[in-house]
């Protein structure tokens, strides 16, 4: 449902009654495909997935390299030592959030 929303952002006339259809036809053609089995359903869907991640771990790595590597220091445990000193307790909720945000 997500998906199809966002063509709602690029195309501002994009009514909800149909991106909600438009989700349901897609649920619709999954289920359909079931009663062939997960592995084939599998199958047909690996190399999409793969394609997808393999694209948007290149686009990331590139806007990582051409815009702003020092994002990379985010992994340096002297920032995490420096966030907890800073925020205090408050600094839980928002790794929990993080958390939430990397699941």
């Amino acid at each position: 449902l997500s998906s199809i929303s966002g063509i709602q952002v690029a195309v501002s006339r994009f009514p909800d009654h149909i991106v909600a259809v438009i989700a349901c036809v897609i649920l619709m053609c999954l289920f359909a495909l079931q009663h062939f089995g997960t592995h084939r359903v599998a199958f047909l869907f690996a190399p999409v997935i793969i394609t997808w991640l393999l694209c948007i771990g290149s686009i990331g790595i590139y806007n990582i390299v051409h815009w702003n590597p020092r994002v990379l220091r985010a992994f340096s445990p002297y920032y995490l030592y420096k966030f907890f000193n800073y925020a205090g307790k408050e600094c839980w909720i928002s790794l929990g959030g993080i958390l939430l945000c990397i699941t």
